[in-house]
């Protein structure tokens, strides 16, 4: 049996026509055969070739489909804005298109309210709360009230989050610490981290401002730093910065070692405007 490597380039753009989806233009697949002997040159780029020809297929719909052969969830994002009234809608969904038992529902709500006894689902719109032993058919738009604002975010990315365990598909978050605590962003990356939990290799790919978590991170190859300049740039920890592995993370990140610190001028310029 032969494995290959497959490398890909797009330009993923939006057009009107498409609604909320993108349109993949400029794209290019290439591949190598895989050999274990050569793990060390998996990243040249030099050995691959260019596959062409592969066929059409719609805009919004990426070549990519012609390497994996069948749709399925591949990856999930997860914003930080939150999805207001329709939260719990897309819980209920998730659930049932990944088979995600409500015993497993019980035990997220715990986790971030233990007032929570029941939630069920009555229709599209309306539901059943049992709080602190009182049962209430609530609407969404009430319910999003009854429940705070973290609580609402956080059963919906913990139940994606079981689903991406449960089926090995990546789960994207921007702004992962938004609306929640340190421990809970550090359960998250546990989880993912145990074989014993995360069986089919799912990735969590997350952009974060708690520096503290990439102390989580016992490898610099996966920690990307955005920068701000004339664009936006992302460098590599390992291959772009000389971090000696056993040094806290958190800590070189306070020390400036990566360029990223707020404007201490610009703070004191700022007060001494107030203070006029």
């Amino acid at each position: 049996m032969h494995f290959f490597i497959y490398r890909y380039t797009v330009i993923l753009g939006t057009d009107p026509s498409l609604g909320n989806k993108a349109s993949f233009r400029n794209e290019h697949i290439y591949r190598k055969p895989y050999y274990k002997t050569n793990i060390k040159e998996i990243y040249d780029t030099d050995s691959f070739t260019e596959l062409n020809d592969l066929g059409d297929l719609p805009e919004d719909t990426s070549n990519v489909f012609f390497i994996l052969k069948k749709k399925q969830t591949r990856a999930i994002y997860f914003d930080s804005f939150g999805n207001g009234a329709e939260t719990y809608q897309m819980m209920f969904k998730a659930m049932q298109n990944y088979d995600i038992e409500a015993t497993i529902l019980a035990k997220i709500m715990k986790i971030f309210d233990e007032n929570i006894e029941d939630l069920q689902k009555l229709d599209g719109h309306n539901y059943r709360l049992t709080f602190n032993g009182e049962t209430k058919n609530l609407s969404d738009t009430q319910l999003i009230y009854m429940l705070s604002s973290g609580t609402t975010k956080g059963l919906l990315l913990y139940t994606l989050m079981v689903a991406s365990l449960k089926e090995g598909f990546d789960l994207l978050i921007d702004e992962v610490e938004n609306h929640f605590h340190k421990t809970l962003v550090e359960n998250m990356l546990g989880l993912y981290k145990d074989k014993t939990v995360n069986k089919h290799n799912a990735t969590l790919i997350f952009t974060t401002h708690y520096c503290e978590v990439l102390d989580q991170m016992g490898r610099q190859d996966n920690i990307w730093i955005c920068r701000a300049g004339e664009q936006i740039s992302l460098f590599n920890m390992y291959e772009d910065y000389q971090i000696r592995p056993e040094l806290l993370k958190s800590k070189q990140y306070y020390k400036n070692a990566f360029q990223t610190a707020v404007n201490y001028d610009e703070l004191m310029n700022l007060k001494r405007e107030l203070k006029a």
